[in-house]
């Protein structure tokens, strides 16, 4: 149909639409997506090794990535007294 642009493919299967209430730089289709949390979270729950970074990015402003915010002794090393979560697939233990 002339003037209709044409919906996007999911990117993962190319055979669902990408369901557009799903935010990402990528456009998925629901049942892709559910595979994709689910594969993340099996392997983070069967990870052995952490690898924690974090930086001063302003005096007492740290950026880290989820190792560094759940590691005691780097929030503790730092002074952090308050931790902001932000990203897709975290489980918030604060």
């Amino acid at each position: 149909m002339e003037g209709v642009p044409a919906k996007a493919l999911c990117y993962e299967c190319e055979v669902n639409e990408a369901d557009p209430t799903i935010l990402g730089i990528y456009n998925i289709c629901k049942p892709c997506f559910d595979v994709a949390v689910h594969t993340m979270m099996e392997y983070k729950k069967r990870r052995t090794t952490s690898y924690p970074e974090i930086d001063e990015i302003l005096p007492r402003l740290f950026l880290g990535n989820e190792d560094a915010a759940v590691n005691n002794e780097i929030i503790k090393k730092h002074g952090i007294e308050s931790v902001l979560v932000c990203g897709t697939l975290l489980d918030s233990p604060f």
